[in-house]
């Protein structure tokens, strides 16, 4: 078990500490990517998915900076009218795969959500630049956009993009269904063996302190 443990913690330290310090502003290379998917969807995801993710949010980021010639314009529609045409085909076919074996369909599903969540990652954790930009709009008295702080692995996509005014206390998250149960059990037994030690007497007062790091980290648990 000792093993065990070691293993696991050595897994851990590579999926949560992987990339190191970040540097404001920087957005992640494709290694760096890779790792974020990698840990978020372990292996739900293969590895020649999460390239697939970043290369298809490289062609979007290439085409928003360079911009469309009406030519190319049209181009797209013709190619969304293609992609359009092959999915509803696809649809067809995966209607008529449904009929004769439902766990070929799910399967193949879930892997289009995986994938479209994932380039959904992507896409955000390549608007890691507006942290620079927020930076500005901060010095000069400008708005931030809101948005809860935390971390990819645990809390999600709801934390990024970053460069945001985040808030840590957020009530919709917090406390987490797994704090909620912890701290009943944990009120259960403190009652418990203060009514053994004293006649079965309740408590007149009771008082709980909570690290405010440790709590965000972990919604309450």
């Amino acid at each position: 078990w000792a093993l065990a443990v070691s293993d696991y913690l050595v897994e851990l330290q590579d999926r949560l500490f992987s990339s190191g310090l970040h540097t404001l502003g920087d957005t992640p290379t494709d290694t760096e990517m890779t790792s974020y998917l990698q840990a978020y969807f372990g292996e739900k995801l293969s590895e020649e998915d999460c390239a697939k993710a970043i290369s298809k949010w490289k062609e979007e980021q290439e085409v928003k900076t360079k911009g469309q010639s009406e030519s190319n314009v049209l181009e797209t529609i013709w190619s969304s009218f293609q992609e359009f045409a092959m999915k509803f085909t696809q649809d067809q076919s995966l209607e008529s795969i449904k009929e004769s074996n439902n766990a070929s369909e799910e399967k193949i599903s879930e892997h289009d959500v995986i994938f479209a969540e994932a380039t959904n990652i992507v896409s955000l954790l390549g608007q890691t630049t507006e942290e620079l930009d927020s930076i500005m709009n901060l010095l000069g008295g400008g708005y931030i956009k809101p948005k809860p702080g935390g971390d990819l692995l645990r809390d999600g996509t709801s934390v990024l993009p970053t460069g945001r005014n985040i808030h840590a206390l957020d009530p919709y998250r917090m406390p987490s269904a797994g704090a909620w149960a912890r701290g009943q059990r944990a009120a259960e037994e403190i009652l418990r063996q203060h009514c053994e030690a004293n006649n079965g007497a309740y408590p007149e007062t009771t008082a709980v302190t909570l690290w405010g790091l440790d709590t965000i980290k972990t919604r309450g648990r």
